[in-house]
């Protein structure tokens, strides 16, 4: 008990994982059982030492909505499935990129929870976004909708197994 009293970050249990993160108006840090596991980016900071960070990053992830551009006569994707949409990063992607409903799927809730809460551009609070708590393979096999573009965001869950280990998550 006296290290959680004392550890450096906000943490969660999730019925995953332990969850730490530590947030600013630039970005959320999450660690899943001590080790990084993603970063929720304000892409709209005023943070000077931060922005052009945010720039690139949104540049980067803004490529699946160029490519699918550059196949669709430049119309932009209007429904999209986000799977392992955790704290919201490809959420707000998706909108800066103009998509009009969004599905976010994510299966950890403490991990979608902090994104509601915390993610400072609140993509979880638009009416085009649905959030949906689900294992991504069960949400596919049970969902009757169509997508213009599903991303994949962050699927596989942290363990304490080597890379070269044959388990499959």
């Amino acid at each position: 008990f006296l290290c959680f009293a004392t550890a450096p970050y906000s943490w969660r249990w999730s019925p995953y994982y332990f969850v730490q993160y530590h947030a600013d108006s630039s970005r959320i840090t999450v660690w899943v059982n001590s080790s990084f596991h993603q970063e929720a980016i304000n892409f709209r900071t005023e943070d000077p030492e931060f922005r052009q960070t945010a720039q690139n990053m949104a540049t980067k992830f803004s490529l699946p909505y160029q490519d699918y551009r550059r196949f669709h006569d430049g119309r932009g994707p209007m429904k999209i499935l986000i799977l392992g949409a955790g704290t919201g990063n490809d959420v707000n992607i998706a909108l800066l990129n103009g998509v009009r409903d969004i599905t976010a799927v994510e299966i950890d809730p403490q991990i979608a929870d902090i994104g509601v809460d915390l993610n400072p551009m609140r993509p979880y609070q638009e009416p085009s976004v649905r959030l949906v708590i689900d294992d991504g393979r069960h949400f596919l096999s049970h969902t009757k909708d169509r997508y213009d573009m599903v991303l994949f965001g962050t699927l596989d869950s942290q363990t304490l197994l080597a890379g070269q280990s044959n388990l499959r998550l």
